[in-house]
């Protein structure tokens, strides 16, 4: 038996381009995340989707919309599957962050998992929601399903380190695009990751 879990990271932001943590901020797709929604959605559009869920924030709900559209599926909004909170840090860039914040964002590049922004959440905190959310989902589903989830760049990068067993420390080297599509597959219970960081769709 098993359950194939599509990881997809929301589509561009205005933040996103101008590299602001956007954290749990609610912040919309620009134009160019539209289009890249609409290019995964394109990508997806031929695979046979039971279930599709998604972060509550607006980013990652519209591009979920937008992938619902070709699979006439509703959108199951979970707050668990939102982007760390990086309080103070919300709407700041890294310069502004550097600048105000020295000693502890030299703390959070060193090792992000030993530190919090102020006011935020650690990235152990994150992990914890994100992989339960997913626990949730594969609980409520039936097997041999196929499920998008549309979530954050941190919050599939914690997801993905949880199953590789990879310590938190290390997080950020898994690169996660904007729109791209990772997979991992349930056999019994038993998490295989199948790909990270597809983006070929974005070529085409």
């Amino acid at each position: 038996m098993k359950t194939e879990i599509i990881l997809v990271r929301h589509g561009e932001t205005k933040w996103n381009d101008m590299h602001r943590y956007q954290g749990i901020k609610d912040i919309e797709l620009n134009d160019r995340g539209y289009e890249q929604a609409q290019k995964v959605k394109k990508y997806l559009v031929n695979k046979e989707i039971d279930y599709i869920y998604a972060s509550d924030l607006k980013r990652a709900r519209n591009t979920a919309e937008i992938i619902g559209e070709a699979h006439n599926l509703e959108i199951n909004t979970l707050q668990g599957l939102r982007e760390i909170n990086f309080g103070e840090w919300e709407g700041m860039n890294f310069k502004e962050i550097d600048k105000e914040y020295p000693r502890l964002f030299a703390q959070w590049k060193d090792n992000p998992a030993s530190v919090s922004p102020p006011g935020g959440e650690m990235v152990e905190e994150l992990q914890t929601r994100v992989v339960n959310s997913i626990e949730k989902i594969l609980s409520q589903q039936k097997q041999d399903s196929k499920i998008i989830v549309v979530s954050h760049g941190g919050a599939i990068r914690v997801m993905l380190a949880y199953y590789l067993k990879i310590p938190l420390q290390f997080f950020w080297r898994i690169e996660i695009d904007n729109v791209s599509v990772s997979k991992v597959v349930f056999f019994d219970g038993t998490p295989i990751i199948k790909s990270i960081n597809c983006t070929s769709h974005l070529k085409n």
